[in-house]
């Protein structure tokens, strides 16, 4: 089973796509915003860790971080990567 979605937002688009096999799910975010500057893609699951907001306020910096822990809990992959378009999000579970 495939599903798509997408979402407006200021400054691009957030496209979500599930992909349900028998023995795993995949999703894929994919945001048309700014990329993750190449310094912090390493970094950007850590916890507290967070970049400046084009508003000046901070982060808590514990969104990413906790999505990883939660896709790790669940004995699956998350891979953050920046593209040609913005950003993408890959997250691969098994399914029980």
């Amino acid at each position: 089973m495939i599903t798509h979605w997408t979402l407006s937002t200021r400054g691009g688009e957030i496209h979500i796509q599930v992909i349900q096999e028998p023995s795993y799910v995949q999703i894929y975010i994919d945001n048309t915003g700014p990329c993750i500057p190449d310094y912090a893609l390493e970094r950007i699951t850590e916890r507290f860790y967070s970049l400046p907001r084009a508003n000046g306020k901070k982060s808590t910096g514990l969104g990413l971080n906790f999505v990883e822990q939660v896709v790790k809990l669940h004995k699956g992959q998350l891979n953050i990567k920046n593209t040609k378009n913005g950003v993408r999000v890959h997250i691969n579970m098994p399914t029980p």
